[in-house]
């Protein structure tokens, strides 16, 4: 921020309010959620599902995870290709 000429002040970041990406957002945080947000959130989904199901919900979403991530890379789950042995050729 800069003193502008008419007394006012004038935002010199550019267009994202600063250097680094986030810094025009309140608190340079990912989608303006800080500490006291995320536990609100927290609150209201222990609310909703209650405490035994956290731990289910939180099991379902790591595999979620793990399976997109698999399913990114390329790794087939079956691979179907026949695998050569060295001491098993055919000579013809």
């Amino acid at each position: 921020m800069a003193l502008t000429g008419q007394g006012g002040w004038e935002d010199a970041g550019g267009a994202s309010g600063g250097s680094f990406p986030g810094a025009g957002i309140e608190g340079g945080t990912m989608f303006g959620l800080g500490f006291p947000e995320l536990l609100v959130l927290l609150l209201i989904v222990l609310l909703l599902f209650g405490a035994s199901r956290l731990p289910q919900m939180g099991s379902g979403l790591g595999k979620a995870i793990k399976n997109f991530k698999e399913s990114v890379t390329g790794k087939d789950a079956i691979d179907v290709t026949p695998k050569k042995e060295p001491g098993n050729q055919e000579k013809p």
